[in-house]
């Protein structure tokens, strides 16, 4: 394939002109090929070549036999190949000069005209600055603080990572700040959204969505973080009026729930290892069977430290101090090395 386009290059390009400058020719063909995916690096590998030295006449610009008493002629050897030029051409019609001058110009505008557009989607992801519907798979990044009525992000689409860099989302106690694409009827739904990085406060429901919730502070809102099937880590969730993270199937791990009316629940199955609930009604409440949990913490809740549906696999865990510590619904549950005295 590669040698056909090369047989038709050259027979389109050197037949017109000396075979002796068939080696410039292939040379300038490798050039292009190799750079045929990074126009804009060819450009700038020319810019340098050429800002590099002193101005050059015709003749050592062809011929690289004069190159050699030429100062840096490694350069000038690339240039050579890249720059076809019959200076006798140019000699029997200079009138030839300005179209080939344009056509050299192209060659190197075309490409820069297009490198700030690769520039731009290398950028990175796309800002956010209101409240809005994202229909679009990719990266977003929240740039500003929003308050919302209502809903705030809407995702309509798998595939989307939506950054809050840091900034807050404040609701008007109705909606919910964060919801994901729905999942069909009686279909597992997919785990391909990921939110991240910022505070979420007073809405009826902090997050709705299947994937990855991380890094959130969510405080204040009639219920917090909702994921569906998906993974939720290393949030602060504290003072909302249900559940500070709720979970159907999936892993949390590593978040601190405070003073919310339940601060992790479970309803079928999920793994759940070093969290840590206090000051809760009820610290971590998994509902279904089949759990693990492993290397919790639950300390100081009103009514219950732990309760877990049976069979399921709990290991390391500590509840002290709570109404009730421990409490395990159902047999076979495997209870090993917690301290829930």
């Amino acid at each position: 394939m590669r040698f056909r386009l090369v047989k038709r290059r050259v027979a389109r390009t050197a037949a017109r002109r000396a075979r002796k400058h068939l080696q410039s020719y292939l040379d300038e063909f490798v050039f292009r090929f190799n750079r045929r995916r990074t126009r804009h690096a060819a450009v700038r590998s020319l810019l340098g070549i050429g800002a590099g030295h002193a101005p050059l006449s015709c003749k050592v610009v062809i011929s690289p036999e004069r190159i050699d008493s030429v100062k840096s002629s490694a350069p000038l050897t690339e240039l050579h190949s890249r720059f076809k030029i019959d200076c006798g051409i140019l000699m029997r019609r200079p009138a030839a000069f300005v179209p080939i001058v344009l056509a050299v110009a192209a060659i190197i505008l075309a490409p820069a005209a297009g490198a700030p557009e690769q520039d731009t989607r290398e950028q990175g992801p796309t800002k956010i600055k209101r409240c809005q519907t994202i229909d679009q798979p990719g990266s977003y990044k929240l740039v500003n603080n929003l308050n919302a009525t209502g809903n705030c992000l809407v995702i309509t689409t798998e595939g989307v990572t939506v950054d809050l860099g840091g900034f807050a989302i404040t609701g008007d106690g109705t909606g919910t700040a964060m919801t994901g694409p729905p999942a069909p009827m009686e279909t597992i739904p997919q785990t391909r959204t990921i939110v991240r990085n910022g505070d979420i406060s007073h809405f009826a429901l902090a997050t709705n969505l299947s994937g990855t919730v991380e890094g959130l502070r969510v405080t204040s809102n009639g219920k917090g973080i909702f994921v569906a099937v998906g993974i939720v880590r290393g949030n602060t969730a504290q003072f909302n009026g249900s559940a500070g993270i709720g979970l159907v199937d999936g892993v949390v791990t590593g978040n601190l729930v405070v003073a919310n009316d339940t601060g992790i629940f479970v309803e079928e199955a999920g793994v759940i290892t070093g969290n840590q609930a206090a000051g809760n009604k009820i610290g971590i409440d998994v509902r279904g069977t089949g759990s693990t949990l492993i290397s919790n913490i639950a300390d100081g809740n009103s009514e219950i430290g732990l309760r877990v549906g049976c069979p399921s696999n709990l290991s390391q865990n500590t509840a002290v101090g709570n109404g009730t510590n421990l409490v395990l619904n159902g047999t076979t549950c495997h209870n090993e090395d917690n301290v829930a005295p």
